[in-house]
């Protein structure tokens, strides 16, 4: 367990991922499968010198402004425009995956604005400013609606969680598009009571990834947009072989809880009961 200060925006975190050539390379079945699609995208990306470097910086800018305009730190009012993107969206680098359709979108939105900058537009400390772009946003979460790529949650609240707090979840998921389903057979997530839990406050983090000597790392209780890269020599631990999540998953009520205190559908791993308090039949 280690202390620091977390933040949710690309641009932000103190290892530039997007700069780095491992990353860049990853772009291009993204930037593949958008050229053979897109036309008008790829009459634009012929005019870039290094079209995966500009598309892996679009991409970290992107992120930068949804942590901007719909984190944790934003206003109520903005907040209250989306939740912010999945991050795993922005990690899908498969032809025709979440990464595709939100450069796709942001592309569509820039070409025809002949003045339109990424850089110059969205990188600012007036949060004003960006928000004159919001509409973007709402173009890219609907590109990935359209796509079949962004699901709403369905989630059902357990009997036994009391009347109130109930209310209280079932106005939280409304607010975030999620859908209150009443029988846990629709629910892609089915919610239960917290229990109490001597540890929810400590930083704990489990490796996800590994790349020369940095390790990336996902924070418990943060959503996924705030996972970082470290120095191999600061964290322990392997990268755990990745675990099929049930296509039903049971989370404490502390899921929905920080859903609303980040803007951002959380982690479920973070809140998933283990083994020995598991209710499920």
């Amino acid at each position: 367990a280690m202390s620091k200060s977390k933040v949710g925006g690309s641009l932000k975190k103190k290892f530039k991922e997007y700069e780095q050539p491992w990353h860049i390379l990853k772009f291009e079945p993204v930037r593949n499968w958008i050229t053979e699609t897109e036309d008008d995208i790829k009459v634009f990306l012929d005019t870039v010198a290094d079209q995966n470097k500009y598309l892996s910086h679009v991409t970290a800018i992107l992120d930068q402004c949804s942590e901007e305009l719909f984190g944790a730190n934003a206003s109520e009012e903005d907040r209250k425009l989306m939740t912010r993107l999945p991050a795993k969206h922005f990690r899908d680098f498969e032809p025709a995956g979440g990464l595709c359709f939100i450069l796709i979108a942001a592309l569509k939105y820039k070409i025809p604005k002949k003045d339109f900058n990424f850089e110059k537009d969205l990188v600012k400390t007036d949060r004003s400013a960006i928000r004159a772009h919001a509409s973007l946003f709402l173009d890219i979460e609907q590109s990935l609606l359209n796509a079949g790529i962004l699901r709403r949650p369905k989630v059902a609240l357990s009997p036994d969680l009391d009347a109130d707090e109930r209310a209280q979840l079932r106005a939280i998921v409304a607010k975030h598009h999620g859908v209150v389903v009443s029988s846990k057979e629709y629910a892609t997530h089915v919610v239960i009571p917290d229990i109490p839990d001597d540890e929810a406050e400590a930083d704990y983090c489990r490796t996800i990834a590994v790349q020369d000597k940095m390790v990336q790392v996902h924070w418990w209780y943060f959503p996924d947009s705030y996972d970082e890269w470290k120095s191999a020599k600061e964290i322990q631990g392997d990268v755990p072989d990745p675990e099929e999540l049930p296509s039903r998953i049971q989370v404490y009520a502390r899921f929905v809880r920080d859903l609303d205190k980040f803007n951002e559908w959380m982690n479920e791993e973070d809140y998933m009961p283990t083994g020995e308090e598991d209710g499920e039949e």
